[in-house]
């Protein structure tokens, strides 16, 4: 579904999309088109420090591009102690365009001060988060469907 990473990345931005494409299984064109990227990559970054977010986001890079290689790197990256929570955060936020807080305990074990709490990142993260799409659905009261939708059965969505 995505395109394997570039050798040489044009800019952190670019890093973060295709990392995100690697492990989210959506391609670079399907993330960059949400519009919201840029965001996301300042909030995370910003959430975890610059020490700990550019090894474990260089690792998101790098994964393979072989199916059975990159599962077992993906199940090994989400059992991690440090970036197993970090990677599950990157999913549920391209997903739901929210953040939701990490463990006291990872906060102490990994000596990050942020004021981690539950939110919304932005109006745009929330409208443009991918559950929408994968639920063939819209964000209430951003997105409508358009006239007459209610009265036309629900298709299912076609992802990339």
């Amino acid at each position: 579904m995505n395109t394997s990473p570039s050798p040489n990345p044009s800019s952190s931005l670019d890093i973060f999309v295709r990392a995100s494409a690697n492990v989210l299984e959506f391609s670079v064109f399907t993330l960059q088109g949400t519009g919201v990227a840029k965001t996301l990559q300042t909030f995370i970054s910003d959430m975890y420090g610059l020490t700990l977010y550019e090894p474990w986001i260089l690792r998101l890079y790098k994964l393979p591009t072989d199916p059975s290689a990159k599962r077992a790197e993906v199940e090994a990256l989400l059992a991690d102690p440090c970036y197993g929570p970090m990677t599950q955060n990157l999913l549920m936020t391209w997903y739901t365009g929210s953040w939701y807080p990490l463990p006291q305990s990872w906060h102490a074990n990994y000596q990050t001060a942020q004021a981690d709490v539950e939110q919304v990142i932005s109006a745009q993260t929330y409208q443009e988060g991918l559950m929408w799409p994968v639920f063939g659905a819209h964000p209430q009261g951003a997105k409508q469907q358009g006239w007459d939708a209610w009265s036309r059965p629900p298709q299912l969505p076609i992802l990339s």
